[in-house]
């Protein structure tokens, strides 16, 4: 089954201490779920994401970039279903977050890369390049500022959720 985007939601829950999103419509059964999580705080701690399917996720990185803290988790192989996505942080702060699922990926062992980037400037963050190991691969992009940059996907990317208001911008490119 070759790689594809299926859905995404995101929201600015305000300042919290614990907040829920809903996927839109049910998950496929054995798909990828991403989630891109902004904190208003260099000094909070995630200290959990899960959802009601009760798939596993697993931190792909979390950092501090300034006066924020930016976090990529993903769950693999997920259960089929209505599903919420929740998140627990060690204190209220304000947050801004995202959720994708995608389809055609692997059921285990799906990442193989991550980078992260601080960029001091407001421009559209770069990693730089990324060599793909396999024929058809997704490029998962998650961008946070301190500022309200107005950010683009970039090339051959695809934006999936973006705001200036919130400060983050999710794309994707499927190699």
């Amino acid at each position: 089954m070759p790689i594809a985007f299926v859905q995404s939601n995101s929201t600015n829950p305000g300042s919290v201490t614990s907040g829920s999103l809903a996927f839109t419509s049910a998950n496929s059964l054995n798909g990828t779920l991403v989630v891109g999580l902004r904190c208003a705080s260099s000094t909070v701690t995630i200290t959990s994401v899960s959802d009601s399917n009760s798939n596993t996720y697993t931190v792909v990185w979390s950092t501090v970039a300034r006066t924020h803290r930016s976090a990529l988790y993903y769950a693999a192989g997920v259960s089929s279903g209505a599903n919420t996505v929740s998140f627990l942080l060690s204190s209220a702060v304000t947050m801004q977050w995202a959720i994708h699922e995608y389809s055609g990926l692997g059921t285990s062992g799906s990442l193989d890369q991550s980078k992260v980037v601080d960029s001091s400037a407001n421009t559209n963050p770069n990693s730089s390049t990324v060599n793909t190991s396999t024929a058809s691969e997704l490029l998962f992009g998650w961008g946070t500022s301190v500022g309200a940059p107005v950010w683009t996907a970039g090339s051959s990317y695809t934006a999936r959720e973006t705001s200036t208001a919130l400060r983050f911008l999710s794309e994707d490119f499927i190699a």
